[in-house]
This record gives structure tokens, sequence and C-alpha cells, in this order.
């Protein structure tokens, strides 16, 4: 592909044309682990609606700097024997700092602050270990795998994992300022999804359709999308709505399973 003239810039070394393209998706990896950063320094200041809409943000960079890897013809090393590349471990560094390391402790931060006396504190350890350790193992099995299934991820990728697990605290947070008899319940649902969410990241076996890619394919998709979540931040209903949103993509292998790996795979809209 050309970019910016860079074959006659480069003289015709590929080494050197590589590492140049290589800046802009690494600098999208950067972004999103710093995104994961900042969701907690949101959360440690209460602030756990805008600790999500930063996850998401984080969320899209992950989305970017892989597209626009491929977009550039760097999502693969020069050297197909080199298994590590500088632009792989970033982006699995970025994305245990979002969405295997950021949730966890957003999750030990909402307990601590709505639910102190419901967990004791090793255990609350533990589900953060759990966690963490779920999210690390997924990272590392995705990176080593051989045989990926194009458009598809083999269990539930990290990002829909922290999307999935960090809503809830946004009800609890709710329900903490109303004084709800129900808090320690819905703690103890939050842990529940945590534990699921961790399973989930686990199962290779479940095929997760590859949103990012769907988004691109169908534009009107992500667009709805967007416009629902801007619709929902501004309402009281926003906890829930990401919340049912989330779910609905824990359970869509149950429909997707039949889409095939060509059509998954794409992404661009089709021609007509």
């Amino acid at each position: 592909m050309e970019v910016f003239f860079l074959d006659e810039l480069c003289l015709g070394d590929e080494a050197l044309r590589y590492r140049i393209l290589s800046f802009f998706p690494n600098a999208l990896s950067v972004m999103n682990g710093m995104m994961g950063t900042l969701a907690v320094i949101f959360a440690y200041q209460n602030m756990f609606r805008e600790a999500y809409i930063i996850l998401i943000g984080a969320a899209i960079f992950d989305k970017l700097d892989g597209a626009l890897a491929r977009k550039f013809g760097v999502d693969q090393p020069l050297d197909l024997s080199q298994r590590l590349t500088v632009g792989g471990v970033l982006d699995d560094v970025s994305d245990m700092l979002s969405f295997a390391i950021a949730p966890a402790l957003i999750f030990y931060l909402g307990m601590e602050f709505f639910v102190t006396d419901l967990i004791p504190q090793y255990l609350l350890l533990v589900l953060v270990c759990f966690y963490v350790i779920a999210g690390i193992t997924r990272l590392v099995c995705f990176t080593l795998d051989r045989q990926p299934i194009p458009g598809f991820f083999k269990g539930l990728p990290t990002p829909g994992a922290a999307l999935f697990a960090t809503p809830p605290l946004m009800i609890l947070q709710q329900f903490s300022q109303s004084q709800s008899p129900y808090l320690e319940s819905l703690g103890l649902f939050c842990a529940g999804v945590l534990v699921l969410a961790a399973v989930l990241m686990n199962l290779y076996l479940i095929r997760y359709l590859h949103v990012g890619r769907l988004f691109s394919r169908k534009p009107s998709w992500g667009i709805l999308t967007l416009l629902l979540l801007i619709a929902l931040v501004f309402t009281p209903y926003f906890g829930y709505g990401t919340f049912l949103y989330a779910s609905i993509y824990i359970i869509s292998p149950l429909w997707t399973w039949r889409i095939s790996s060509q059509e998954a795979a794409q992404e661009r809209p089709a021609s007509r």
C-alpha cells in the first residue's frame, strides 16, 4: 500500500518503512493504556460513570490500532518466524492495563466505597486477583494462538469482559445514594458478574463475534450504538442500558455461530 510516498522516501528499505508505519498503530495502543489508567483514577474519585466512559474510549482505541495496523500492512512482522514484535507487546500491555487490571481495581474501589462490610478484605483481594489472572491468561493465549478463527474471538475478548463487569458498579453507586435495602444483594451480584466475565474470557470453545469489524462492516450499527450511548449518558439509566447491551453480547454466540468466518472477517461494507 502506498502511504505518504514512503516507498520513495525509504529508498526500498522495507524495515525502515515498516518501523515508520508501525508508529501510528503503536501510538493508538499507548492511548488505549492511558485510558485504562485514567479510568482507575476517575473511579478512585468515586466517578464510576466517567470511568466507564473512559473504558469505552480504551476499547475504541483498541479497535482502531488493530484496524490501522491491518490497513498499513504492519499487523504481521516482517520476519514471520519472529513471534514477538514491539507493536504486539505494546498492544498486549495496553490491553492488560485497560481490560484486565483496570476493571478489577474499579470493582475493588466500588466495593470499598459502597459495601465495605459485605465481603471480607481477603476475599475481595482474591476476586480482584482472579479477574486479573484470568484477563492476563486470556491475552497470553490470544497472542500465542496459531490457529485463530477469522472474525471471531475464542472466548470472551478482554474489552467485552471489562465493559460487562463494570456497569453494575454504576448501578451500585446509585443504590448506595438512595440507601437501598438491596445494596448488599447488588454487591454480591457485582461480584458474580466479575467472576462470570473472568470465566467466559477463558472458555475458548465459545466463539464471540469481532464487534469492531462488525461496526466497520455495518457502519449504521456503530452510529446507532454511539447515539444510544450518548442518549443514555444524560439519564439515570446509563448503567442499566450499558449492562443490558453488554449482556446481549455475552449471549450473542447463541446466534452468531451461524455467521461464516469469511463474512465475519470483513472490515468493509459489502459492495452492492
